[in-house]
């Protein structure tokens, strides 16, 4: 699909002096904030590329059918989030 490839290609691109922001690798950048070196902060951009945006994709072919009971699971990345379908 061509629009989660471009999603991917900004992911892999932007970036700002010389840093990349989206693509996983800004993590724990420290900013001074204030006149004093303590005063700082500390921020980290995740990933965001199609595959790490919690979006999911479902596709079929074709007609599925049953005759019986029907129970579908699906899974977040982490284990915990569990959705089931069931008919």
């Amino acid at each position: 699909n061509r629009l989660m490839e471009e999603l991917d290609n900004i992911a892999n691109t932007t970036s700002f002096n010389g840093k990349q922001l989206l693509s996983g690798n800004f993590i724990n950048q420290e900013f001074q904030i204030g006149s004093s070196s303590n005063q700082i902060v500390i921020a980290t951009i995740a990933a965001s590329h199609t595959s790490k945006m919690g979006l999911t994709r479902f596709e079929t072919g074709g007609r599925i059918s049953s005759s019986g009971e029907v129970q579908v699971t699906f899974k977040n990345d982490n284990g915990k989030d569990v959705f089931q379908f069931q008919k």
